[in-house]
Formats: structure tokens, C-alpha cells, sequence
């Protein structure tokens, strides 16, 4: 039941939720809502913010939640020891193509996110530009290392930090300013001239 996306515009929200951990998928079926509410203590010291905050992010007549685990191609093979680093990823990178991903059962995920395991966010992107909006998470499970691709087709998803709601640009924005501060810190070991 996956729609197609075509002429959309996808926007990264990596800034945001990259590592962020998720602590619950909300379904209100009346309201046609679905809530995911994420934890990102680093952002939360940075910003000076309780460290009860989380981001919330709503989507509004929700008409798919799916869920879909990779499945590698059988055919892939560990390069040699020996073979070129580039040479070796192109490898890799040719024989996780050939995977897929598969639908998983969505309630038996959103329970398993409730258990203690940590599930973490590696990769967002949100696909707007036209209704549906679909908005994709890239999510690891530790200790176990499942990797979920998580797909949300909404009318239009809403963005929050704490209670307060913002627009995507400063929802995004939010994000940029740890990421460019951290890349701005002095490197370990280096001395500054």
C-alpha cells in the first residue's frame, strides 16, 4: 500500500533527530494522529533546556504507518583483506543494493519501542511539497542492532521542542545550531595557535 512519491521536495531533519532516542509512537485513531516523541539529551544541554524536554513530532490524517526491516541479498560476500578500501565499499555499497526492505508489523514494533531497549534515530527525512507528506526514520534498536525503516504518509506533519511548537525551517535550524557549534570545537589533542 505504499504511495509513490514523486515531485516532492525532501528535507533533511538529521540536524534534529540524528541519535535522538525514541521513547513512543502515539496513534490517537480518532483524530487521525500519530505522535512520535524523541529524546536528544545533547540538544537539550546545549539549548539550556530541561532534560525532560522532547521533540514531538505530529502528523496530522495519517494514512500509512508502515515499518519495513532490510533484508541483505544472499549473494553479498565480505571483499578480500587485500582489496583497495574505495574498491571494497564500492563492493558493499553494489551488494546492499540488491537487499530490500520488507513490511514488518507495525503494532509489534511500536510495543517493542516501549520496552527498555534503546532505539535509536541514525537517519530522518521529511518528503513534502505535496499532500501526503511522508515522513522517513532510519531507527537502530540496541543492544540487538535492528535497523527499521519507518514510513509515516500524513497530511501534514507539525514540529515541537517541549511545548512549543515551530515551524520546519526553525525546527531544522534548531538542530544546525549544535551541529555547527560542534563542529567548531577544538579538536582533542590540538593546540590552538
Amino acid at each position: 500500500m505504499t504511495e509513490s512519491i514523486q515531485n516532492t521536495e525532501a528535507q533533511s531533519l538529521w540536524q534534529c533527530l540524528h541519535d535522538g532516542n525514541v521513547m513512543s509512537f502515539e496513534s490517537d485513531f480518532l483524530a487521525r494522529t500519530l505522535t512520535i516523541a524523541v529524546n536528544s539529551p545533547y540538544h537539550w544541554e546545549f539549548h539550556k533546556l530541561p532534560a525532560e524536554t522532547s521533540f514531538r513530532i505530529v502528523g496530522e490524517n495519517v494514512r500509512i504507518a508502515e515499518v519495513f526491516a532490510f533484508e541483505p541479498w544472499l549473494g553479498a560476500e565480505e571483499p578480500p583483506r587485500e582489496t583497495q578500501w574505495e574498491e571494497a565499499q564500492s563492493k558493499r555499497l553494489s551488494d546492499y543494493e540488491k537487499g530490500r526492505l520488507i513490511s514488518t508489523d507495525w503494532n509489534a514494533f511500536v510495543a517493542d519501542v516501549e520496552t527498555d531497549e534503546d532505539y535509536e534515530i541514525m537517519n530522518a527525512e521529511l518528503t513534502n511539497g505535496r499532500s501526503p507528506e511522508v515522513l522517513e526514520l532510519g531507527i537502530m534498536s540496541y543492544p540487538n542492532s535492528n535497523y527499521r525503516t519507518v514510513r509515516i504518509h500524513a497530511e501534514r506533519f507539525r514540529f515541537h521542542v517541549g511545548e512549543r511548537e515551530l515551524p520546519l525551517q526553525d525546527f531544522r535550524e534548531f538542530g544546525e545550531a549544535y551541529w555547527k557549534h560542534f563542529a567548531q570545537r577544538p579538536k582533542a589533542g590540538s593546540t590552538e595557535t
